[in-house]
């Protein structure tokens, strides 16, 4: 039988606001926000009823049956809304206030607003058995009556399985079980309830499932760090930063013991803390603790949000533009962009560095580097000559991607010079084909994003994309992030010397085509390529194409007419570019001769050699192109230059200066072969060394042969008694056999019984020496005091018989006595090393004939070749058919040979 409930005793005469539901029969109060900050708060305990106890992380096997369900129900009526209470009385040891709570009036369930009868009602506590000497004897019994009531109605605990209802939570997750949870929630929205609010970003979360146990865990927003509030934590040092309570205040009037779900989306450093979003049908709480200046961005974190980060980042921005807490000193900096523009890339310098070249302005080349990226590190094991690592993977990825395409460049920020960048950098997003090059080379795991500070707002406006790129590189283990390590590599120099080069010749020279990889341009002639297949470098030179000469640096030596023009032109072509090399020949340092083809974007194989002679920028080579397959072809380049007067041809009587390097008198070089033994070298007679002679430098000469032999009072070595040991290649003082004095001379080799081949470099000449007749060589007599004054040559147009041939000791006599001591002027028909000549004495050229032809006919060359000693060569006789000039006054003195009989063939 029901009661008629008792009016209170006494009227509720305060209000607060419900922020949190302790137990079922213990609340936490809060009052109106005041101008300080936060409103206080206190306990607040329910008179009259005793509610089952819930367990803690701490206890959690005190946890009384029934008792979340109670508190839960309590929880929902409860949490967030306005109140009224009145406190009936106030415990002396804790100062724990005792009362009742009631409802708005329209709030009232069930046509009661007094929440302690209506927990007893529905079963969720229980009444305090009644006390006649009590104040509130009336209530009491009132209470027991409702309880009887529920006992009946078997409601909340009175359920006949409700000593069954005890729930089971999980509060300390090991590494492993919370990743084993990640796998299992990751990407999912779960039901949880907000337990408690640490922070304004971090909160402790109860996983509710329909079935099994509760979990409980540490969960962090995504991309958003709030102040710390550390406050009261046993054996913990107190933190509270500017603005943390209030944030923590904002966060928990919207989501403290509110239902929400919470997307899992990654775990922190610790490998417990969950990292993920709110969802909340209100909005997202990240972006409006951004928005009120309560948070910062967080870069790490960031890329694990599934949702969009660019709300956030408005957000943010939004912020700062208003100042707003956290933001209050914040001093934008003043934008150091320098606009958008597309241009070509012309190099690449590292993974995150590259040249350009905009359109519309020619030569006018601009360094980038990629915006917050930064290029794997290069292994320390990588020295000179030597490749490995995702370092040289990432400049190889830019190379084949990038490489002489058009691009979009937008430049976002530029760094000033600081400690290991002397320059400004320019620091820009680059797409291609509309993809960032950045998060490209991120994806694959070839990079990293670089970890700004959060005062930093120099960084790329696509972060958030390239920490995504990041991120899934690194959960698929690519690049850097697999744990392993690309092996070190040393590259093979196939162009070391002559005779490594001619290992690879004879398989090169076969082959249709060697794939490289131009890595440097000397000039437009000379290239450094790197051939993957074969792991190695080698020098490659331009068969028939005679480069101009640049200066060089450090030398006041001009650079000859559109040298630089031509090897920027070369290195436009195919610097990083996919080359084919069609080998000939080597020289005689180990360069490869031969066709540099340029692979284009088509397959269409460019021959850059015929490039070069077709826009006036090199001339033929006649000598090395008559050798080259695609001589031919070459001549006709450089034909139609000349008719076009292209390039050096548009200068004035530029053709007529070219061909006199080739066809007419030359400046007197005259000629003094060495006149000590066999200063022809023996095997090759057409070979011998020259003296230019300059009465400046014969004097430096004599004075430094002086000074080398001068007794043991001045500079020589005369009077050295100790054993040198020289190295191949050095050069020493070599103590000639014949006149026992001393000259400068270079070791051409160590043989195994003690003794040295030296080259007389002043001379010529050459011979063995025992160790015994070698010095070390004073350093002011070194050719850094006097160049070396003995030149290598070679007589043009014509083969001479090797010493060892029929003939050749003819030959080789004929030419000694010929040229020993005299001085004689030399042609240069080609600068080639060796320069070819032609040597004849001015004395003998007929009055007034100073064509090529009237030269050669009197020359030193005619005479071998009337003697019967040498012919001309047949590829030289096939192309003076019909014409006139040097070749053709041999060809004529050859055949007078042949009439008398005397000549080799």
């Amino acid at each position: 039988m029901s009661t008629a409930a008792p009016a209170s005793s006494t009227a509720p005469s305060q209000r607060a606001f419900v922020k949190q539901v302790v137990s079922c029969d213990t609340v936490t109060l809060r009052g109106k926000p005041t101008a300080n900050g936060p409103p206080p708060e206190k306990l607040f305990s329910f008179s009259n009823i005793v509610a089952p106890r819930l367990g803690n992380a701490k206890e959690p096997a005190k946890e009384e049956p029934h008792a979340f369900q109670s508190r839960e129900e309590l929880r929902r009526l409860l949490v967030g809304r306005e109140v009224a209470y009145r406190v009936d009385y106030t415990t002396s040891t804790n100062k724990r206030e005792f009362g009742v709570l009631y409802l708005p009036p329209n709030q009232a369930v069930g046509g009661e607003n007094n929440v302690s009868r209506i927990a007893v009602q529905e079963g969720w506590v229980k009444a305090k058995p009644a006390d006649a000497k009590s104040e509130r004897a009336e209530e009491q019994t009132y209470l027991v009556q409702l309880e009887a009531q529920a006992q009946i109605a078997q409601k909340g605990i009175w359920e006949p399985e409700a000593t069954s209802k005890t729930r089971e939570v999980r509060y300390d997750l090991s590494k492993d079980e919370s990743k084993a949870l990640l796998d299992r929630w990751k990407g999912k929205e779960v039901d949880a309830v907000i337990e408690q609010i640490r922070d304004g970003s971090t909160y402790r979360v109860l996983f509710i499932p329909p079935a099994g146990p509760q979990v409980s865990f540490v969960f962090q927003l995504a991309g958003v760090r709030s102040p710390v509030y550390r406050k009261d934590v046993p054996g913990v040092e107190d933190l509270v930063e500017p603005f943390s309570e209030e944030a923590r205040y904002f966060v928990e009037q919207r989501l403290l013991q509110r239902d929400v779900k919470v997307r899992v989306e990654g775990l922190a450093q610790n490998g417990t803390t969950f990292v993920g979003s709110v969802v909340h049908p209100k909005g997202d709480i990240s972006e409006v603790l951004l928005q009120e200046g309560f948070a910062k961005i967080q870069d790490w974190s960031l890329p694990l949000r599934t949702l969009s980060p660019a709300p956030l980042r408005a957000a943010e921005t939004a912020a700062k533009n208003k100042r707003l807490r956290l933001w209050r000193d914040h001093v934008p900096k003043p934008s150091t962009s320098r606009g958008e523009f597309d241009a070509t890339v012309i190099r690449i310098v590292s993974g995150e560095a590259l040249e350009v070249e905009p359109e519309g302005k020619e030569g006018a080349i601009r360094k980038l580097w990629l915006s917050s990226l930064r290029q794997p590190t290069r292994p320390a094991s990588a020295g000179k000559g030597v490749e490995g690592g995702y370092n040289y993977e990432t400049k190889e990825f830019l190379r084949t991607k990038l490489i002489g395409r058009k691009v979009h460049v937008t430049v976002d920020y530029v760094k000033p010079p600081q400690e290991g960048f002397p320059e400004e950098r320019e620091c820009a997003t680059i797409t291609v084909g509309g993809q960032n090059v950045a998060e490209l080379v991120l994806a694959r795991g070839l990079g990293t994003v670089v970890r700004h500070r959060k005062d930093d707002d120099d960084r790329s406006p696509h972060l958030d994309v390239l920490q995504g790129a990041e991120a899934k590189a690194l959960e698929q283990k690519k690049g850097v992030h697999s744990g392993k390590e690309l092996p070190v590599v040393k590259r093979n120099d196939a162009s070391e010397n002559v005779n490594k080069a001619k290992q690879f010749l004879g398989f090169w020279k076969r082959s249709k085509g060697v794939p490289g990889v131009v890595e440097f341009v000397a000039n437009a002639g000379r290239y450094r390529v790197y051939i993957p297949k074969e792991n190695c470098s080698l020098t490659f030179v331009l068969a028939g194409v005679r480069a101009q000469r640049p200066g060089r640096p450090g030398t006041s030596e001009k650079p000859e007419p559109f040298a630089d023009v031509a090897t920027t032109f070369a290195s436009r072509r195919t610097l990083q570019r996919d080359v084919e090399l069609e080998v000939e020949n080597v020289d005689k340092v180990g360069g490869f001769i031969g066709n540099l083809l340029v692979v284009t974007p088509a397959g269409e194989r460019v021959n850059i050699g015929r490039l070069l002679l077709e826009e006036g920028l090199a001339t033929v080579n006649e000598y090395s192109a008559e050798q080259s397959a695609r001589g031919r072809e070459l001549v006709e380049a450089e034909k139609k230059a000349k008719e076009a007067k292209k390039g050096i041809w548009s200068l004035p009587e530029s053709q007529a200066k070219i061909e006199a390097e080739t066809e007419a008198a030359a400046a007197a070089a005259l000629v003094a072969p060495g006149a000590k033994d066999d200063g022809l070298g023996g095997r090759e007679p057409e070979r011998l060394y020259v003296q230019v002679v300059d009465g400046g430098v014969e004097g430096k000469l004599e004075k430094l042969m002086e000074d080398l032999n001068v007794g043991s009072d001045g500079k020589g070595v005369r009077n050295g008694v100790d054993e040198y040991k020289p190295k191949n290649n050095e050069i020493v003082a070599g103590r000639y056999t014949s006149d026992d004095q001393w000259y400068r001379a270079k070791v051409r080799r160590a043989n195994t019984d003690k003794t040295y081949d030296v080259l007389y470099i002043d001379y010529g000449n050459s011979e063995t020496l025992p160790a015994s007749r070698i010095r070390h060589l004073p350093a002011d007599l070194g050719v850094n005091h006097l160049p070396a004054q003995a030149r290598e040559c070679k007589l043009a147009y014509i083969k001479v018989p090797a010493q060892d041939e029929d003939y050749g000791d003819d030959a080789y006599q004929k030419l000694r006595s010929t040229l020993e001591g005299r001085e004689l002027s030399a042609l240069v028909v080609s600068k080639v090393v060796p320069p070819a000549v032609i040597l004849f004495d001015p004395k003998a050229v007929p009055s007034g004939k100073k064509d090529a032809s009237s030269i050669t006919d009197v020359s030193v060359n005619a005479e071998l070749v009337r003697d019967g000693l040498s012919v001309v060569e047949k590829a030289w006789v096939k192309r003076s058919a019909g014409t006139s000039g040097p070749v053709s006054a041999l060809v004529a003195a050859m055949d007078d040979a042949r009439k008398a009989h005397v000549s080799l063939k």
